[in-house]
């Protein structure tokens, strides 16, 4: 992880998977996920299996605009997290590859 950024950018629900909300911001001109949220969302593992394998590049901690406040939380790039997803191979990884590619 490259460590704490000072910018604060608003985390909206990107969609939802299944009944699990995905939250992401668009930041440095690229969409990142939640991690927490991804975990969730795909199962089949925790978070800290998940981040292993996101390379560090893709990973940020960012202060982010929540309806609760303002909150310091993991992030990983939509480009560092889809080789991960695709190689789970499983139905909701899919689903989640395929709910993004549709994402603005």
């Amino acid at each position: 992880m490259t460590g704490h950024e000072d910018v604060a950018p608003i985390a909206t629900t990107a969609f939802h998977l299944r009944t699990t909300p995905v939250r992401m911001v668009i930041w440095a001109d690229r969409r990142w996920f939640i991690a927490a949220d991804v975990a969730r969302a795909v199962g089949n593992g925790s978070l800290q299996s998940i981040r292993l394998f996101v390379p560090q590049k893709h990973q940020r901690e960012l202060a982010l605009r929540l309806p609760e406040g303002e909150l310091t939380m993991l992030v990983f790039s939509e480009q560092g997290l889809a080789p991960v997803l695709v190689r789970r191979r499983t139905a909701l990884a899919a689903e989640f590859l395929a709910k993004a590619a549709t994402l603005p």
